[in-house]
Protein backbone atom coordinates (compact mmCIF):
# COMPACT_ATOMS: atom_id res chain seq x y z
CA UNK A 1 0.00 0.00 0.00
CA UNK A 2 1.13 3.38 -0.87
CA UNK A 3 0.44 6.92 0.04
CA UNK A 4 -1.87 9.18 -2.72
CA UNK A 5 0.21 11.80 -4.73
CA UNK A 6 -0.77 14.73 -5.64
CA UNK A 7 0.10 13.68 -9.53
CA UNK A 8 -2.55 10.58 -9.01
CA UNK A 9 -4.92 12.76 -6.95
CA UNK A 10 -4.93 14.85 -10.64
CA UNK A 11 -5.22 11.95 -12.70
CA UNK A 12 -8.42 10.35 -10.91
CA UNK A 13 -9.73 13.87 -10.52
CA UNK A 14 -9.82 14.16 -14.19
CA UNK A 15 -11.85 11.25 -14.67
CA UNK A 16 -14.72 13.23 -13.09
CA UNK A 17 -15.14 14.77 -16.87
CA UNK A 18 -16.08 12.51 -20.11
CA UNK A 19 -13.22 13.66 -22.35
CA UNK A 20 -10.63 12.30 -20.09
CA UNK A 21 -12.56 9.41 -19.40
CA UNK A 22 -12.41 8.37 -22.49
CA UNK A 23 -9.02 9.85 -22.82
CA UNK A 24 -7.74 7.58 -20.28
CA UNK A 25 -10.27 4.87 -20.79
CA UNK A 26 -10.70 5.01 -16.97
CA UNK A 27 -13.95 5.49 -14.44
CA UNK A 28 -14.16 5.26 -11.43
CA UNK A 29 -16.91 3.87 -8.88
CA UNK A 30 -17.68 4.87 -5.34
CA UNK A 31 -18.58 2.55 -2.39
CA UNK A 32 -18.14 -1.15 -1.19
CA UNK A 33 -20.95 -2.30 -3.08
CA UNK A 34 -19.88 -1.07 -6.28
CA UNK A 35 -16.09 -2.63 -5.28
CA UNK A 36 -18.25 -6.05 -4.90
CA UNK A 37 -19.87 -5.50 -8.46
CA UNK A 38 -16.01 -4.66 -10.13
CA UNK A 39 -14.78 -7.69 -8.68
CA UNK A 40 -17.44 -10.60 -9.61
CA UNK A 41 -17.88 -9.21 -13.24
CA UNK A 42 -13.98 -9.65 -13.11
CA UNK A 43 -13.42 -5.92 -14.89
CA UNK A 44 -9.93 -4.58 -14.60
CA UNK A 45 -8.76 -2.66 -11.72
CA UNK A 46 -6.17 0.10 -12.45
CA UNK A 47 -6.31 1.41 -9.01
CA UNK A 48 -7.99 1.34 -5.10
CA UNK A 49 -8.44 4.10 -2.99
CA UNK A 50 -8.86 3.93 0.85
CA UNK A 51 -9.84 6.53 2.79
CA UNK A 52 -7.47 6.94 5.80
CA UNK A 53 -9.62 7.12 9.00
CA UNK A 54 -11.59 4.01 7.37
CA UNK A 55 -8.21 1.79 6.68
CA UNK A 56 -9.71 -0.62 9.20
CA UNK A 57 -13.04 -1.25 8.24
CA UNK A 58 -12.16 -1.72 4.19
CA UNK A 59 -9.01 -3.47 4.64
CA UNK A 60 -10.83 -6.72 5.75
CA UNK A 61 -13.46 -6.53 2.77
CA UNK A 62 -10.45 -6.36 0.64
CA UNK A 63 -8.59 -8.91 2.14
CA UNK A 64 -12.09 -11.52 1.16
CA UNK A 65 -10.44 -11.51 -2.36
CA UNK A 66 -7.28 -13.62 -3.37
CA UNK A 67 -5.63 -11.21 -5.10
CA UNK A 68 -4.88 -9.00 -2.85
CA UNK A 69 -1.51 -9.56 -1.70
CA UNK A 70 -0.31 -9.07 -5.60
CA UNK A 71 -2.73 -6.46 -5.90
CA UNK A 72 0.16 -3.45 -6.24
CA UNK A 73 -2.00 -0.73 -6.57
CA UNK A 74 -3.62 0.69 -3.44
CA UNK A 75 -3.91 3.45 -2.24
CA UNK A 76 -4.29 5.25 1.44
CA UNK A 77 -5.94 8.45 0.43
CA UNK A 78 -5.94 11.62 3.40
CA UNK A 79 -9.29 12.84 4.09
CA UNK A 80 -9.11 16.51 1.87
CA UNK A 81 -7.74 14.04 -1.26
CA UNK A 82 -10.91 11.58 -0.93
CA UNK A 83 -13.42 14.60 -0.84
CA UNK A 84 -11.53 15.89 -3.97
CA UNK A 85 -12.46 12.48 -5.41
CA UNK A 86 -15.62 11.28 -3.85
CA UNK A 87 -19.38 13.15 -4.91
CA UNK A 88 -20.36 12.07 -1.91
CA UNK A 89 -21.32 13.67 1.19
CA UNK A 90 -20.66 10.58 3.53
CA UNK A 91 -18.42 8.40 1.23
CA UNK A 92 -17.81 4.94 2.51
CA UNK A 93 -13.91 5.45 2.48
CA UNK A 94 -13.29 3.31 -0.73
CA UNK A 95 -13.02 4.38 -4.68
CA UNK A 96 -12.16 1.61 -7.24
CA UNK A 97 -11.02 3.11 -10.86
CA UNK A 98 -11.27 0.86 -13.36
CA UNK A 99 -10.24 -0.02 -16.77
CA UNK A 100 -12.93 0.57 -19.79
CA UNK A 101 -13.39 -3.22 -20.92
CA UNK A 102 -11.73 -3.96 -24.32
CA UNK A 103 -15.06 -3.73 -26.51
CA UNK A 104 -15.44 -1.23 -29.68
CA UNK A 105 -18.00 0.29 -27.98
CA UNK A 106 -17.31 0.94 -24.49
CA UNK A 107 -16.78 4.97 -24.00
CA UNK A 108 -17.22 5.70 -27.48
CA UNK A 109 -19.84 6.79 -29.98
CA UNK A 110 -20.10 4.60 -33.07
CA UNK A 111 -21.76 5.91 -36.34
CA UNK A 112 -24.12 3.16 -36.40
CA UNK A 113 -25.84 0.29 -34.23
CA UNK A 114 -23.97 -3.17 -34.75
CA UNK A 115 -26.56 -5.55 -36.35
CA UNK A 116 -25.66 -8.54 -33.51
CA UNK A 117 -27.17 -5.90 -31.01
CA UNK A 118 -30.80 -6.26 -32.73
CA UNK A 119 -30.97 -9.87 -31.98
CA UNK A 120 -30.06 -9.25 -28.23
CA UNK A 121 -33.42 -7.74 -27.57
CA UNK A 122 -35.13 -7.01 -25.69
CA UNK A 123 -34.23 -4.26 -24.45
CA UNK A 124 -34.37 -0.22 -24.45
CA UNK A 125 -33.91 2.52 -26.66
CA UNK A 126 -33.07 5.86 -24.96
CA UNK A 127 -33.40 9.23 -27.07
CA UNK A 128 -31.71 11.60 -25.65
CA UNK A 129 -32.79 10.69 -21.72
CA UNK A 130 -30.39 13.24 -20.19
CA UNK A 131 -31.30 13.08 -16.32
CA UNK A 132 -28.25 10.61 -15.37
CA UNK A 133 -30.64 9.05 -12.62
CA UNK A 134 -32.99 8.13 -14.87
CA UNK A 135 -30.27 6.77 -17.18
CA UNK A 136 -28.99 4.54 -14.39
CA UNK A 137 -32.62 3.85 -13.22
CA UNK A 138 -33.64 2.41 -16.43
CA UNK A 139 -30.23 0.51 -16.46
CA UNK A 140 -31.10 -0.80 -13.12
CA UNK A 141 -34.64 -2.21 -14.57
CA UNK A 142 -32.68 -3.76 -17.44
CA UNK A 143 -31.19 -6.03 -15.68
CA UNK A 144 -33.56 -6.63 -12.95
CA UNK A 145 -35.94 -7.96 -15.88
CA UNK A 146 -32.65 -9.74 -17.59
CA UNK A 147 -32.04 -7.57 -20.72
CA UNK A 148 -28.85 -7.21 -22.09
CA UNK A 149 -28.80 -4.37 -24.45
CA UNK A 150 -29.87 -0.39 -24.28
CA UNK A 151 -29.19 1.34 -27.52
CA UNK A 152 -29.04 5.50 -27.17
CA UNK A 153 -28.46 8.40 -28.70
CA UNK A 154 -25.63 10.89 -28.62
CA UNK A 155 -27.67 13.31 -26.21
CA UNK A 156 -28.59 10.79 -23.91
CA UNK A 157 -26.68 11.02 -20.40
CA UNK A 158 -23.21 9.10 -19.80
CA UNK A 159 -23.62 6.04 -18.28
CA UNK A 160 -20.39 6.49 -16.28
CA UNK A 161 -21.97 9.97 -14.73
CA UNK A 162 -21.39 9.30 -11.35
CA UNK A 163 -25.23 10.04 -10.67
CA UNK A 164 -25.97 7.18 -13.20
CA UNK A 165 -23.28 4.79 -11.81
CA UNK A 166 -24.93 5.07 -8.38
CA UNK A 167 -28.58 4.69 -9.82
CA UNK A 168 -27.80 1.31 -11.77
CA UNK A 169 -26.73 0.01 -8.86
CA UNK A 170 -24.04 -2.11 -10.69
CA UNK A 171 -26.27 -2.74 -13.86
CA UNK A 172 -23.43 -1.16 -16.07
CA UNK A 173 -21.55 -4.52 -15.40
CA UNK A 174 -24.50 -6.62 -16.81
CA UNK A 175 -26.02 -4.95 -19.32
CA UNK A 176 -24.49 -3.66 -22.89
CA UNK A 177 -24.99 0.08 -23.12
CA UNK A 178 -24.15 1.30 -27.16
CA UNK A 179 -24.40 5.26 -27.74
CA UNK A 180 -24.68 5.59 -31.90
CA UNK A 181 -24.70 9.21 -33.80
CA UNK A 182 -26.88 8.34 -35.98
CA UNK A 183 -30.14 5.68 -35.26
CA UNK A 184 -32.64 7.19 -37.90
CA UNK A 185 -31.82 4.47 -40.43
CA UNK A 186 -31.52 1.62 -38.12
CA UNK A 187 -35.10 2.11 -36.77
CA UNK A 188 -35.91 2.36 -40.21
CA UNK A 189 -34.47 -0.80 -41.12
CA UNK A 190 -35.47 -2.41 -37.33
CA UNK A 191 -39.20 -0.96 -36.68
CA UNK A 192 -40.73 -4.27 -36.64
CA UNK A 193 -39.05 -5.21 -33.53
CA UNK A 194 -39.29 -1.15 -32.16
CA UNK A 195 -42.28 0.31 -30.18
CA UNK A 196 -42.23 4.27 -29.11
CA UNK A 197 -43.51 4.93 -25.76
CA UNK A 198 -45.90 7.48 -26.79
CA UNK A 199 -49.38 8.75 -24.65
CA UNK A 200 -51.34 8.48 -27.96
CA UNK A 201 -50.24 4.98 -28.20
CA UNK A 202 -51.85 1.45 -28.17
CA UNK A 203 -52.85 0.65 -24.73
CA UNK A 204 -50.20 -1.61 -23.26
CA UNK A 205 -52.89 -4.01 -21.51
CA UNK A 206 -53.77 -4.96 -25.39
CA UNK A 207 -51.04 -5.93 -26.80
CA UNK A 208 -48.04 -8.73 -26.75
CA UNK A 209 -44.45 -8.14 -27.28
CA UNK A 210 -42.17 -9.78 -29.99
CA UNK A 211 -39.00 -11.45 -27.97
CA UNK A 212 -36.90 -9.47 -29.58
CA UNK A 213 -38.71 -6.14 -29.57
CA UNK A 214 -37.16 -2.78 -28.14
CA UNK A 215 -39.36 0.31 -26.69
CA UNK A 216 -38.04 3.45 -27.49
CA UNK A 217 -38.27 6.16 -24.29
CA UNK A 218 -37.47 10.14 -25.09
CA UNK A 219 -36.78 12.93 -23.64
CA UNK A 220 -37.81 13.38 -20.16
CA UNK A 221 -39.67 17.34 -21.19
CA UNK A 222 -39.73 16.98 -25.47
CA UNK A 223 -40.46 13.38 -25.81
CA UNK A 224 -39.75 11.87 -28.66
CA UNK A 225 -38.25 13.83 -31.22
CA UNK A 226 -40.44 14.98 -34.79
CA UNK A 227 -37.52 13.38 -36.87
CA UNK A 228 -38.02 9.93 -35.12
CA UNK A 229 -42.41 10.22 -35.47
CA UNK A 230 -42.18 11.00 -39.08
CA UNK A 231 -40.50 7.80 -39.68
CA UNK A 232 -42.96 6.23 -41.29
CA UNK A 233 -45.02 2.99 -40.07
CA UNK A 234 -43.30 3.44 -36.49
CA UNK A 235 -45.64 1.23 -33.71
CA UNK A 236 -47.14 3.30 -30.44
CA UNK A 237 -47.18 2.06 -27.07
CA UNK A 238 -48.77 3.74 -24.37
CA UNK A 239 -49.39 3.13 -20.40
CA UNK A 240 -53.17 4.57 -20.28
CA UNK A 241 -54.18 5.51 -16.39
CA UNK A 242 -57.33 5.85 -14.33
CA UNK A 243 -55.84 9.42 -12.72
CA UNK A 244 -54.76 12.76 -13.25
CA UNK A 245 -51.45 12.75 -13.37
CA UNK A 246 -50.37 14.52 -16.91
CA UNK A 247 -47.61 11.96 -17.33
CA UNK A 248 -45.19 9.26 -15.61
CA UNK A 249 -41.63 10.05 -14.96
CA UNK A 250 -39.31 8.27 -17.34
CA UNK A 251 -37.89 5.66 -15.13
CA UNK A 252 -41.33 4.38 -13.69
CA UNK A 253 -42.98 4.20 -17.28
CA UNK A 254 -39.41 2.01 -18.52
CA UNK A 255 -39.98 0.05 -15.46
CA UNK A 256 -44.31 -1.07 -16.21
CA UNK A 257 -42.91 -1.17 -19.65
CA UNK A 258 -39.92 -3.13 -19.04
CA UNK A 259 -41.93 -6.11 -16.84
CA UNK A 260 -44.35 -6.44 -20.04
CA UNK A 261 -41.66 -6.38 -22.22
CA UNK A 262 -39.65 -8.97 -20.68
CA UNK A 263 -42.73 -11.01 -19.99
CA UNK A 264 -44.18 -11.55 -23.14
Amino acid sequence: MQLLSKAKVKVFQSLSIKKYRNQEKMFIVEGIKMFQEVMRAGWEIAAILILEEQREKIMPILENFTFFEQFPFIYLASKADFQNLSTLNTPEGILTVVHFPKTQSFGATLAQTPENIWQNGPGFILENVQDPGNVGTILRIADWFGMKEIICTEGTADILNSKTLRSSMGAIFRVNVTYVKEIYADLEIHKPQIWIAEMGGQDLKTLTFGAKDFVLMGNEANGVSDKIKAIEGMKYVSIKGNGEAESLNVGVAAGILGFHLANS
